[in-house]
């Protein structure tokens, strides 16, 4: 939630000197004590004019002291202290909001901004309900009062009652005061409501209200993204980028969009602009990792996997995507050292175990792989892809019978895989089980007629002439 703003329509002509007595006055606060001569403190009558300056300018700092000393001149001033909660709420100091707060109810329980001060730090300190309770006692007394309508409406938003939320902003949607805030906020209550059109209708006006708010155009670019509009996505955070160039989130996820409609070259020089501004993010370079290698550059992958690791050893994803660009180089021995170091910390990730299968297949170390297989099946006893490696390891290592048991496994899963009934068929050739085998050759070439061609080569040996064997679809 946002704090309110602070509007008390104060005079904006300010002293040609003002800038000197902040700067005197900021001094002869720090110094107070017995040194320090009272009357070297601004007084009573300056007093508002160094708040609204400070204020105007986002000191909140300065602010905070002179209203504090305001409050020393002034101790029963209600909108001394109601002012106090609104400086506190600018620092994010609310546990300190909340104590100024109850101070100022203490001196009047039925003052409307009272009230609204106070169901602000509640909500902000983590009681959502006493904050609708206090809010709903604002409402009773005032119940047009846009500041507390607008502020029931934030409550509701915070206890997820988005519907609610929006009936309520609804009621002061037109007012021009609040025009940008409610509008922003409606949207962000309709994106948690899975009507996304209705929110991209809420933050396109909260930007006609504030072009220049790159915020609205990140949050306008999300809504996009999460409805797969991913050009107009794309669109809305070129926006945010050009109000704001260090904008690091929305850098991030131009990256990713980039990268989930395979413009891998887009993508990579967002995560490379990421690094500029934070070279050390693990998230930016485990993604630019990942689109080089994506691109086919495995070994600028490797670098960049290289830097994450240094950051974080023990990083599991990026020794796992360094294996793979290692794999895909041929490297096989070295994608096996970093298989084997990533299952010593995630000992659970059968993809890891099924690459290393298969690295283990290519450099012909066949009962290596069979194992790895078999780990990646405790994991997932039903992938079938690794089912189907799984059971061709063992008939090249002449394992038919477990061979066999993991390939009928596998067709109980996809009865409609012509590869895994070609398997079953060499597996029932080669233990002399001719019948279940024609059989299964039958049903492999029904599924994928191009099956016969291959099947002249792998099963000669066991037909008289080729002609045998094409007329065995008809089986």
């Amino acid at each position: 939630m946002n704090p309110i703003d602070y509007d008390d329509e104060f005079e904006e002509n300010f002293p040609d000197d003002i800038e000197d007595q902040i700067k005197r006055y900021r001094n002869a606060l720090r110094r107070r004590g017995a040194a320090e001569s009272p009357a070297n403190l601004p007084s009573l009558e300056s007093l508002d004019t160094l708040i609204d300056y400070s204020i105007s300018q986002n000191k909140f700092d300065d602010a905070l002291a002179f209203s504090n000393l305001l409050i020393e001149y002034m101790p029963a001033s209600l909108d001394a202290l109601n002012r106090k909660c609104i400086i506190l709420f600018n620092l994010g100091r609310y546990k300190e909001s909340l104590a100024t707060a109850r101070e100022a109810i203490e001196l009047s329980a039925e003052d409307v901004e009272a009230l609204i001060n106070l169901a602000i730090a509640l909500e902000n300190t983590g009681d959502p309900l006493d904050a609708l309770a206090v809010i709903s006692k604002a409402s009773s007394l005032d119940p047009t009062n846009e500041d507390v309508i607008f502020q029931m409406g934030l409550i509701a938003q915070t206890l997820k009652e988005y519907d609610h939320a929006i009936a309520i902003f609804s009621e002061i949607e037109n007012n021009e005061n609040f025009a940008k805030d409610i509008f922003q906020e409606m949207a962000f209550c309709f994106t948690n409501i899975d009507k996304n059109d209705e929110a991209v209708i809420y933050y396109q006006k909260a930007i006609d209200e504030n072009p220049f708010d790159y915020f609205l155009w990140f949050n306008l670019g999300l809504v996009y993204t999460y409805t797969e509009k991913y050009f107009k996505a794309i669109d809305a955070y070129k926006m945010a980028i050009a109000i704001n160039s260090n904008f690091f989130v929305c850098l991030f996820n131009l990256g990713n969009v980039y990268s989930t409609i395979g413009h891998l070259k887009e993508s990579i020089y967002y995560y490379e602009e990421c690094l500029k501004i934070n070279p050390k993010d693990i998230d930016a370079l485990h993604n630019l990792a990942s689109a080089l290698g994506d691109s086919g550059d495995y070994r600028q992958a490797i670098t960049m996997f290289d830097r994450i690791v240094t950051l974080k050893p023990n990083y599991y994803p990026a020794i796992y995507g360094r294996g793979i660009c290692y794999d895909a180089i041929e490297q096989y021995e070295q994608a096996i050292l970093d298989y084997t170091k990533c299952l010593k910390l995630r000992p659970d990730y059968a993809d890891v175990y099924y690459a290393k299968g298969d690295a283990y297949y290519n450099l012909d170390n066949l009962s290596k792989a069979a194992e790895a297989y078999k780990g990646a099946l405790k994991i997932e006893p039903y992938n079938t892809d690794i089912l189907f490696d799984f059971a061709t390891t063992l008939f090249e290592l002449g394992n038919l019978k477990e061979a066999e048991k993991a390939i009928e496994t596998l067709l109980d899963l996809s009865p409609l895989w012509s590869e895994a009934y070609y398997l079953k068929a060499r597996i029932a050739f080669s233990e002399n089980k001719k019948e279940t085998a024609l059989t299964c050759l039958a049903y492999s070439i029904k599924l994928d007629a191009s099956k016969h061609l291959t099947a002249l080569e792998d099963f000669k040996e066991y037909f008289d002439n080729a002609d045998d064997l094409l007329n065995i679809s008809s089986l």
